[in-house]
């Protein structure tokens, strides 16, 4: 494991951690930030991850599988459920995710009080990664724009630098969470209170919602699509009114 400074001239390796240092541990991450922030403070800070990843999917005979940072050699990972502790005591402009599945808003939410911005997609992006010469020009040639607006570039260099690929990336601001994490919870209110009157409308909009990388032990559907799915489906104002919200 080793800590490198990249300029515009290259790349420095400033530090060897030598081996056995396990990337799916929180305490790992956290004592990266710890340390970047001691001999490296900044003005603005942002944090990409790059591994595997898969969200919040999980099943009863896979304990371990709602996790990003897997390590090979340990096999252990970095639970979602674990990402506070990681990110303790750190305040980031931006955390990026370039890592499969992990743009939920169940991820983010555990990320909302140690991240303004959130960046990442609901779908398994290209193994080779951000295209970080595009990503990052924008930080390098207006350094003094705003974090919402320098975080479009992921997105945008998402989009170029794969013009031939399937790609699903956007930006999450973690301040319109809580909001958003309360009309989710009115809408299964909602939908619990309808449930017999719903439950042929419940497999239709679950089948035919936007999904991503599904297969028989995880259902990942896009919250919009879904919602806007089943408004169209069903004529129960209450059910309505919560979509819309």
């Amino acid at each position: 494991t080793r800590r490198y400074v990249v300029t515009p001239g290259g790349r420095k390796l400033v530090q060897d951690l030598g081996p056995g240092t396990d990337m799916g541990r929180p305490q790992t991450l956290k004592a990266f930030l710890d340390w970047a922030k001691v001999y490296y403070p900044a003005q603005r800070y942002g944090l990409v991850v790059w591994s595997h990843g898969n969200g919040w999917r999980r099943r009863p005979e896979q304990e371990r599988t709602r996790a990003v940072s897997y390590d090979n050699e340990t096999g252990s990972a970095i639970q979602i459920w674990d990402l506070n502790s990681a990110l303790a005591g750190h305040q980031l402009d931006f955390l990026a995710w370039d890592a499969s599945l992990m743009q939920m808003i169940e991820v983010a939410y555990e990320a909302r009080t140690n991240a303004k911005f959130v960046v990442g997609s609901e779908e398994s992006p290209p193994a080779e990664g951000f295209p970080y010469d595009r990503a990052f020009a924008g930080f390098r040639d207006s350094p003094d724009t705003a974090t919402r607006d320098l975080t479009k570039g992921f997105v945008d260099a998402m989009i170029t630098g794969y013009p031939n690929r399937k790609i699903t990336q956007s930006v999450i601001e973690t301040t319109r969470l809580a909001e958003l994490e309360a009309a989710i919870d009115g809408l299964a209110t909602q939908l619990i209170a309808n449930k017999t009157a719903l439950s042929t409308a419940y497999q239709q909009v679950r089948n035919e919602a936007q999904s991503y990388s599904p297969n028989a032990g995880r259902y990942y559907r896009d919250l919009y699509d879904l919602c806007d799915r089943l408004e169209a489906l069903v004529d129960i104002p209450s059910v309505d009114a919560a979509c819309q919200n």
